[in-house]
């Protein structure tokens, strides 16, 4: 049985799993919901996006600072499996379901899920460290 303040850190950390979970969904579809269709060089040999830099870029920032703020607040290792999490389930479902899928969308969530796991973690950590710098965490 949990004791009160079990409770509370187990609360805590479900509650901010969730909380990132939701921002990562969230910035998706605030950045990348709105994307084009690839665009094709005058050439026509080279065929680009279908987001433009700055989107995931702004994708990218709305995550590191969500992910610090949680693990500022929160339990560090939740921020980063629930923006992880989220991350991967809004990946897979938008390219899973585009209408030219092609099962190349597996290699992206996965190369998407090692990237940010690493960046998310070290990110979590960070914020854990800068909260409390005499415990290593």
């Amino acid at each position: 049985m949990l004791n009160r303040y079990e409770w509370r850190q187990t609360w805590t950390a479900v509650m901010v799993a969730f909380a990132t979970a939701a921002l990562s969904v969230g910035a998706w579809l605030a950045w990348l919901g709105f994307h084009a269709e690839y665009k094709t060089a005058p050439g026509g040999s080279t065929q680009t996006g279908p987001y433009e830099p700055w989107q995931v870029i702004g994708l990218a920032l709305t995550l590191v600072v969500g992910v610090f703020v949680a693990g500022w607040v929160g339990s560090p290792a939740a921020s980063a499996v629930g923006g992880v999490g989220g991350l991967a389930f809004i990946a897979s479902y938008d390219w899973g379901t585009h209408p030219n899928s092609d099962g190349l969308w597996v290699i992206g969530v996965t190369l998407l899920l090692i990237g940010a796991s690493a960046a998310g973690f070290l990110i979590a950590r960070l914020a854990s460290r800068l909260r409390r710098p005499g415990q290593s965490g």
